[in-house]
């Protein structure tokens, strides 16, 4: 019973700091892969220094049972090998791997001391660290362990006596490997401004002899993402992180932890220059072209041919004969005395003559004074006055 309870208080214990690692995993790897496409892999040439790699998280199981604590958990892809990552309460955390780029494509295996993992990924590396969280493997069997050489008697050899040696100095132990540390997000305060240039680039450094890779960006708002300090020796355990953007160093500082992720840390900035404004040139009054009077052609004019105009002929106007009226017969009663009859003489009709250049042709009026006209209806009516004066006469006589 003691042990049943024993495993169910360990097990509360891990299920929510897995959930809220599990949630801080999956916030960072958004930042992740937006870094992942503003910095492309591509960017690192071919033997180049190693770009960002890959750090995975997970449980560790052999035959369905959790792995035993201090079990040693590596990486392998090409002739690259990683740093091993300690098996702890049945999970092991930031197995690193930090391979070249020219083994980009090429198959991960993963190994408990000398047994592979059921599991492998592709090395498909990134400008910045890509994290894997819930990465679980599990393997068939635990290592054998290392068969301790069998000591083989030797004869007891006679003592002969010797000078005394120098002593022997003892080999300097391996410096352990360091887990990376993870600023997931935070804020960039720069005072005098309200946010920081979407173009900067924020690094973190330790000292003179370590500065860790850009941060995956900085939004419009001033935030970052995905800063991930990593020296990979545990020296630097305990030393003072500097944060610098754009080469001007920040207010603000942390501490190195192996390991350590933190959610949310905000970064301030007092000595941040601040942005000249710009000049705005002051646009030139462009000149106003003097509109050139075009030359109207002038007409050119061309002689006619004169044309004869011929001379109007002169109609004659055609003179009146007066007419003879006839006498009547006197009749047996009455014998009058014949009287002569007294010839009446016709005045004749004058003609106008009509000057040629005032001729109009045919049909035309003349251009005639008054005098003239009423001359000219005289001598028209005359005939008919003649005709009727002598029928008048003739009519008293009866």
């Amino acid at each position: 019973m003691r042990k049943a309870a024993d495993n169910t208080t360990s097990s509360d214990n891990v299920m929510p700091r897995l959930t809220t690692f599990a949630f801080l995993a999956a916030l960072l790897s958004m930042f992740l892969a937006l870094a992942a496409a503003i910095f492309p892999s591509e960017t690192f040439a071919q033997g180049g220094p190693p770009p960002g790699g890959i750090i995975y998280f997970g449980s560790a199981s052999v035959n369905g049972e959790p792995a035993p604590d201090g079990q040693p958990i590596i990486a392998r892809v090409g002739d690259y090998e990683s740093k091993p990552a300690i098996v702890t309460q049945g999970r092991y955390e930031s197995l690193s791997v930090s391979a070249s780029a020219s083994l980009t494509g090429q198959t991960i295996s993963f190994f408990l001391g000398d047994v592979p993992a059921d599991q492998t990924d592709t090395y498909q590396p990134h400008g910045i660290p890509v994290i894997k969280t819930g990465f679980n493997l599990t393997f068939s069997s635990l290592p054998e362990p290392t068969p301790l050489p069998t000591p083989i008697p030797a004869d007891t050899p006679i003592p002969v006596p010797t000078q005394p040696s120098a002593p022997i100095q003892a080999p300097e132990p391996t410096p352990a490997s360091a887990e990376p540390m993870v600023f997931v997000s935070g804020l960039v305060f720069i005072r005098g401004t309200s946010e920081a240039p979407t173009d900067s680039i924020l690094v973190a450094r330790i000292g003179d002899s370590y500065q860790s890779e850009p941060a995956a960006a900085i939004a419009t708002d001033g935030t970052y993402g995905g800063l991930v300090v990593d020296p990979g020796d545990t020296s630097f355990e305990g030393s003072e992180i500097g944060f610098f953007l754009n080469g001007i160093p920040a207010r603000t500082t942390a501490v190195y932890q192996s390991g350590k992720l933190e959610r949310t840390f905000d970064i301030l900035f007092t000595d941040y220059p601040t942005p000249l404004p710009t000049h705005t040139p002051i646009p030139t009054n462009t000149p106003i072209p003097t509109p050139t009077n075009t030359p109207v052609p002038t007409p050119t004019h061309t002689p006619a041919p004169p044309t004869s105009t011929p001379a109007p002929t002169q109609t004659p106007i055609p003179t009146p004969v007066p007419t003879n009226t006839p006498v009547p017969t006197p009749t047996s009663a009455l014998v009058p005395t014949p009287v002569p009859a007294t010839p009446v003489q016709s005045e004749p009709t004058p003609t106008a003559t009509v000057p040629a250049e005032e001729s109009g042709g045919c049909f035309s009026v003349a251009q005639v004074s008054p005098l003239t006209g009423a001359v000219n209806a005289l001598l028209l009516m005359a005939p008919l006055g003649l005709i009727f004066g002598l029928r008048s006469a003739r009519r008293k006589e009866r």
